[in-house]
């Protein structure tokens, strides 16, 4: 093969190979990707916030499955307010600890998981590999994404150059 016949090669078989399944978190409506992390079943997540009407701080944990499913583990919060769950559901079990209520073993699937950046509520996501304000990666107004699919390796390399959210 040329040189010049590999230079062509290369970009397109770039642009097409997967670089495989990881979890993400990307603009609902388009606009590119915030978040790409390895995918290892049985990790977990957090997302925290301020409740719009209470305005206490709840944190919704989740876990991701062996196929990549998203799923609410439990969430611990101060009090009650609309959207709070007041007894627990299915599996699920109250417990206090430090001045908290944590709803714990909730285990429901959520097949999509978008979450409204608010302009009040501070929305944060938490894991192992770090911390950010939703608002700092998409404008309150919008919405987030989180999930795993597959990604191509052009995507991850244009993405580890911007280096505009966390990567590994």
């Amino acid at each position: 093969m040329t040189g010049m016949a590999a230079a062509l090669l290369f970009p397109l078989l770039f642009t097409v190979l997967p670089a495989g399944k990881r979890f993400v978190a990307e603009h609902a409506r388009g606009g590119g990707t915030v978040l790409i992390l390895p995918f290892r079943p049985g990790d977990e997540f957090s997302i925290s916030y301020i409740h719009s009407v209470n305005r206490s701080g709840i944190i919704d944990r989740f876990s991701l499955d062996d196929d990549g499913t998203v799923r609410l583990e439990g969430s611990i919060f101060s009090s009650y307010g609309a959207g709070v769950a007041g007894e627990p559901e299915g599996s699920g079990v109250f417990s206090s600890r430090d001045g908290y209520l944590e709803h714990s073993g909730i285990d429901m699937r959520i097949p999509d998981l978008v979450v409204f950046v608010g302009t009040e509520a501070e929305h944060r996501f938490h894991s192992p590999a770090g911390d950010f304000r939703l608002a700092d990666r998409a404008p309150p107004g919008s919405s987030l994404r989180f999930g795993v699919r597959k990604v191509r390796a052009a995507e991850l390399v244009i993405y580890s150059i911007r280096k505009g959210a966390f990567h590994e």
